[in-house]
């Protein structure tokens, strides 16, 4: 380290001597600015949650179980009828948690729900389908 080169206070790296930020970790190196670092926290704890509708995704939730359930011993008709409803219940459980991710820019969570909503609806739309076929009311000429 030479006398037109200092050493950065916040990562350690050489730097000019009359810098005024970091160029290497962006912190700001006079008094006038405070550390991005420290803003950047401040503003992820003042960040509020928006209010979730838990009661409702609890309670479609245990809809769709209790829908499972009711199936058991049913006819087949009723039982594939049943399950059919209980995945459009999953589905809007699925939609509120994602919109609960939202809250704290969780993208590859949000990412794996939207994964976990296409094959729910592709499940019922191919149960749907299949309980058209198999009792006749769907004709293909």
């Amino acid at each position: 380290m030479n006398t037109l080169t200092k050493q950065c206070p916040f990562c350690a790296e050489i730097i000019h001597q009359d810098a005024m930020k970091c160029k290497h970790c962006g912190e700001f190196l006079n008094n006038q600015h405070t550390s991005t670092k420290n803003a950047v926290s401040e503003i992820n704890v003042e960040k509020k949650i928006a209010p979730q509708n838990f009661r409702l995704a609890i309670s479609i939730g245990v809809l769709s179980i209790i829908l499972s359930f009711k199936g058991i011993g049913k006819s087949e008709t009723a039982s594939e009828l049943y399950s059919i409803v209980a995945g459009i219940t999953d589905i809007f459980v699925w939609l509120i948690f994602r919109k609960y991710l939202h809250n704290f820019s969780a993208k590859d969570a949000i990412k794996w729900v939207d994964w976990s909503i296409v094959l729910e609806v592709c499940s019922v739309a191919i149960q749907a389908m299949l309980l058209l076929f198999s009792n006749n009311r769907l004709y293909i000429s």
